[in-house]
């Protein structure tokens, strides 16, 4: 089971940025996040982070002001094979830990084919929002015959192993599952991510509408069972496909995210 363990929370928030982020972060927006805090950067914010990421050597500069994590040798291999799992959640509404899970859906790929599905609903052990019942068709009923998320993610774990994830702006879905696997398992997921929003500012713009119902569009994805996990997994998978055998567009400006 391949998992970021740390007994700083700091190190445990800093890691899920920089794997949110594709494999490397700003230092300003990533010891912001990592140290929770609020308002204007600190000053030294450079040395901050030397002192931070001192207590584990896996994190690095990657260039000046830019830090990155080396990954398990393991993720190599999978680059290479071009394994993937597209991965999605639904859940009862917000934020964890008020809000659960109430489904993952995972496609496997090896390059561009599909070789195996996940899917499974989760009872979540409260209501589900009613918007969230309207867009995905679930409901309490339904979700309190699933199986337990313990059980859940420790299937999850086993299908994913140590492949690539492709996501779509990854921060929110995997608050849900590191949210989970912590609880269940103590750690968050250490797998690479590859976030396929991030990957549509560069090849179609940077502009409103980059939802993956959207981009699905604009690519010309034929889309089923929108707002399930499997299905928009799948769609993710497409999208992902597509976008990196298409040329960058010329650099837009950005303003750094801090999620």
């Amino acid at each position: 089971m391949q998992l970021f363990r740390n007994e700083s929370t700091s190190l445990v928030r800093a890691f899920q940025y920089i794997r949110n982020r594709g494999g490397e972060a700003d230092v300003a927006p990533l010891m912001r996040k990592a140290l929770n805090l609020k308002g204007r950067h600190p000053k030294h914010i450079d040395e901050i982070a030397r002192d931070v990421f001192s207590a584990n050597r896996d994190f690095y500069e990657a260039e000046e002001g830019v830090w990155s994590y080396k990954y398990p040798a393991l993720f190599n291999d999978s680059f290479k094979k071009q394994h993937y799992v597209a991965v999605d959640i639904e859940a009862t509404g917000g934020k964890p830990p008020q809000e659960k899970m109430v489904e993952i859906g995972a496609a496997k790929y090896r390059n561009s084919k599909e070789t195996m599905e996940f899917a499974y609903l989760i009872n979540p052990e409260k209501p589900i929002q009613p918007f969230v019942a309207k867009m995905t068709g679930l409901n309490d009923k339904l979700l309190s015959k699933a199986h337990s998320i313990e059980w859940v993610m420790e299937k999850f774990l086993e299908f994913i192993k140590d492949e690539i994830l492709i996501m779509h702006d990854p921060f929110p879905d995997m608050s849900f599952i590191d949210d989970a696997s912590l609880r269940c398992f103590g750690g968050v997921l250490i797998n690479p991510i590859i976030d396929t929003l991030s990957l549509a500012k560069r090849k179609l713009g940077l502009h409103a509408g980059l939802n993956l119902c959207k981009i699905a569009t604009r690519l010309n994805i034929i889309q089923d069972d929108q707002h399930r996990a499997l299905a928009d997994a799948r769609t993710t998978a497409s999208a992902y496909f597509i976008m990196r055998e298409m040329e960058d567009l010329p650099d837009e400006k950005e303003e750094e995210e801090d999620s």
